[in-house]
């Protein structure tokens, strides 16, 4: 290329045989100037501008494309790039492309930047019956990627495919104020990638096969993956079949995952919620976990089709999790889902393939379960269920500060009968009352935290303490007919600290009266504070 002053500069150009010499004007080039003509339409059967739009991409640099309809096969950019978009430019889809065939290819390259201006790319999805990986843009193994104000729309895999096979990482990634719509798998996928921000935009509507999300950080469980320093601020998933954001965490190569959702709003979003997050765990060592962090703050959840919240196995060798500051509304949606497990604020799942010696490592709080219907159907907060054979227990859990706004509903936080708990704190802020009419022996998890008042005689017998370690459960006798209330421990159990040094449980009849003990060890139960009156139980 020879310079002639600042302003431009003429580069010659190969592959297009009507022009040997192309205008760079402020060191842009238009791919009109390549020939690309623009008059193509939204089907894919108008002018191929493939050629020409490659031409200009192959120059790097910077690169405009003009107002118009562009009909294209792959593109491939190359290193040092700044692509820009009309408002008004699309480029759309030719007809019949290839199972693993999508229109922006950013592979193995550096340093690219697009600027989307609210301009489209879109695919011919009503075409795709099969397959999953006719992108609208997919980046491989990329350092240094900044894409902003871009709609993806109507592909046959994903809108945006952010990673790579084994070792093709992505490093320095920005999505910013990004949009997709109507996609056939994923709104947006991430798999490989070290530093990726997802800053503002929505992801909608994906409908067509699996996992049919918003957002899918989902890393393949081999060497070479790694899913590290993700953040995903300020988005908005609405409608998908599937999940609005999903985290789903296998062994990573460096064993360290750090994944920050924060500020999300999901509409309406599929059966597994606003968000799900999945530990793997496949192939770690008996002396291995994953380290990092997954966190889910101050998130809107409105309307899921199922449980607003997911996380299925999450044992001692996941990453730490936690869940705070999250308002989850009119959960179960879904007509068709009748099963409980779909009606949960935050639905807690151990499987029977779950990885690691028990259910746990993870903080839930400030979480405000509502439910606005006439008739209410939520049936509980937060529910640790487990499926585990034998059954795993549940271990070092904070719960704190649930709220369940706007109606009635006894169970705040349901536990499987049977199931161990060590180290799992249910705090409120202000007092949780649950009324009993029947006895209940021994009481499960569902009340932690809660004060349990009586409306008869009832006996609500304690577990062992020794599988339930840091249970906490509070007693208020509300009605003195009969016995009132009985609280005995289980098998050689005893109750320290009031009446005498070791009792076999409490008994009171005088209204007013309120308990609350605590599971210390091995056979031991304390009394952490009283009032009124008790009596040793006989």
């Amino acid at each position: 290329s020879s310079v002639t002053p600042d302003t431009y500069s003429i580069v010659a150009c190969t592959g297009i045989p009507t022009l040997a010499l192309v205008l760079r004007v402020d060191g842009v080039v238009n791919v009109k100037q390549f020939g690309a003509v623009g008059d193509g339409d939204l089907t894919g059967t108008g002018t191929n501008d493939t050629a020409s739009m490659q031409a200009a991409l192959s120059l790097g640099g910077s690169v405009y494309i003009d107002e118009g309809i562009y009909n294209v096969n792959q593109l491939n950019m190359v290193s040092d790039t700044a692509l820009t978009f009309s408002p008004k430019a699309k480029l759309i889809a030719n007809v019949g492309y290839g199972v693993s065939e999508r229109v922006l290819a950013i592979d193995f390259v550096s340093n690219i930047t697009i600027n989307g201006n609210g301009a489209t790319i879109a695919m011919q999805k009503a075409e795709y019956t099969s397959g999953e990986a006719r992108h609208c843009l997919r980046a491989y193994k990329v350092e240094g990627l900044s894409i902003y104000d871009l709609n993806c729309n109507d592909s046959g895999g994903d809108g945006f495919a952010i990673g790579g096979a084994p070792n093709e990482t992505c490093k320095n990634v920005l999505i910013s104020n990004c949009n997709a719509n109507n996609n056939r798998r994923l709104g947006m996928s991430i798999t490989n990638a070290i530093v990726c921000n997802v800053i503002g935009g929505s992801y909608n509507n994906s409908l067509g096969t699996n996992p049919q999300g918003g957002i899918d950080i989902e890393p393949n469980p081999d060497v070479g993956y790694e899913i590290q320093d993700i953040n995903i601020i300020g988005v908005r998933t609405e409608g998908n079949y599937g999940c609005g954001i999903t985290v789903v965490i296998p062994k990573t190569e460096s064993k360290l995952c750090s994944v920050n959702i924060d500020h999300h709003t999901s509409v309406n979003d599929g059966s597994n919620g606003g968000f799900l997050v999945v530990f793997g765990g496949l192939s770690l060592a008996s002396d291995e976990k994953m380290q990092g962090m997954i966190s889910y703050t101050n998130g809107v959840i409105n309307t899921p089709r199922g449980s607003g919240i997911f996380i299925q196995d999450q044992t001692n060798k996941s990453p730490q999790l936690t869940i705070d500051n999250v308002r989850i509304s009119d959960v179960g949606t879904n007509p068709l889902n009748t099963s409980s497990t779909y009606r949960i604020g935050v639905y807690v799942l151990s499987t029977p393939t779950a990885t690691g010696t028990h259910q746990g490592e993870f903080r839930l709080s400030n979480v405000d379960v509502y439910d606005s219907r006439a008739v209410p159907t939520t049936v509980a907060a937060v529910w640790l269920d487990n499926k585990t054979s034998p059954l795993q227990p549940c271990k070092n859990i904070l719960i704190e500060n649930i709220v369940c706004s706007s109606f009635t509903n006894t169970t705040m936080i349901e536990v499987n009968t049977g199931v161990q708990t060590e180290n799992v704190l249910v705090n409120y802020n202000d007092t949780k009352w649950v009324t009993r009419a029947a006895s209940v022996s021994p009481l499960s998890g569902r009340y932690l935290g809660n004060t349990i008042q009586n409306s008869g005689a009832v006996t609500y017998g304690l577990p062992v303490a020794e599988t339930n370690i840091g249970a906490e459960y509070s007693f208020y006798v509300a009605n003195i007919s009969g016995t009132g209330i009985s609280i005995p421990v289980s098998g050689s159990d005893i109750i320290e600290g009031y009446v005498l040094l070791a009792e076999t449980g409490l008994r009171s009849t005088t209204i007013g009266s309120k308990v609350t003990v605590k599971a210390y060890g091995v056979g031991v139960w304390r009394v952490t504070s009283i009032s009124g009156v008790w009596a040793a139980y006989t």
